[in-house]
Formats: structure tokens, C-alpha cells, sequence
């Protein structure tokens, strides 16, 4: 296996959840309707299994040098954007929407967007593992991926 494909991978998640949060945060000031269930729809795809792999794996690694308390931060902040995320699904349209309620969910989705900065500086605790680890956590990653797991439905399950 190519030394740095675990990262690479893992870049390649986290790249397309960076751009289905501005998209659909995009699509909210926008308010269009279409765009902001497209990017919904779209950003709960891609986002599930790269969520599931750094709550399930990245997380836990990084809480061996940063502790319980980081790791309980990184997964709250998800929960507030997956949160926003649901009700932005579920909403019957926009214009049904209060203005406050569209400024939370700009809000938490600029939580996400911040969020992903932080993380993406964790990448570093995958290239200090060996081999045999590295090849094991990319099967997992590539295992979540297969599953293709929804965001939501990942919320769901922790609830």
C-alpha cells in the first residue's frame, strides 16, 4: 500500500464535506429552495461516512494525546451541524422558515466550516501510525464508504 494513502483518503473525504457545507450554506443566503435540498442531500451522503470514520477511529486516537475532553468537543460540534442539518431537511420549504431560524442554521453551519479547519490539522495522527494499523484504519474508512451511511441516519443511531 502506498505509504500516504490513508491520508489521501482521508483529505479526499474531508474536501468534499468542506464543499457540501458551503454549498449548502451558500443555497441557505441564497434561499433557493432546490439548491438547499440538492446541497443537503448531497453534503449528508458524503459527510456520513467521513464523520463515522473520525468519530470512530480518528477521534479515539487523537484522545490518547488530547484527551476525552477535545474528542467530546470535535463530536459535539458535529452534532450541532448534523442537527441544522435534519431540521433543514425536514423544513417544507424556506419560506416557511423564520429568519432567526435561517441565522441559526448559517450559524451552525459556519460552526461546521470552522470545525473542519481544526480537524483537518489532526491528520497528522494518522501518518504516525504503522503499516499494519495504517492498512487496517483505510479498509474501515473504505468499509464506511461501501456502507454509505447518511449523516443523519449516523445521528440517529448515537440518539
Amino acid at each position: 500500500m502506498h505509504k500516504n494513502r490513508l491520508e489521501k483518503e482521508f483529505v479526499v473525504d474531508h474536501r468534499e464535506t468542506t464543499r457540501g457545507l458551503k454549498a449548502l450554506k451558500d443555497a441557505l443566503t441564497a434561499n433557493d429552495d432546490v439548491a438547499v435540498l440538492d446541497a443537503a442531500q448531497r453534503l449528508d451522503r458524503v459527510a456520513g461516512p467521513h464523520i463515522a470514520f473520525e468519530e470512530q477511529w480518528l477521534y479515539p486516537l487523537v484522545a490518547e494525546s488530547r484527551g476525552e475532553e477535545f474528542r467530546h468537543h470535535m463530536t459535539s460540534e458535529h452534532d450541532e451541524v448534523v442537527d441544522a442539518l435534519s431540521k433543514i431537511q425536514a423544513c417544507d420549504g424556506l419560506a416557511t422558515v423564520s429568519a432567526a431560524r435561517k441565522a441559526e442554521w448559517q450559524r451552525n453551519l459556519q460552526t461546521g466550516l470552522d470545525h473542519v479547519i481544526t480537524c483537518g490539522t489532526l491528520l497528522s495522527h494518522l501518518s504516525v501510525l504503522d503499516e499494519v494499523e495504517r492498512v487496517e484504519i483505510l479498509r474501515r474508512l473504505q468499509d464506511l464508504r461501501d456502507e454509505g451511511i447518511l449523516w443523519t441516519e449516523l445521528a440517529a443511531k448515537k440518539a
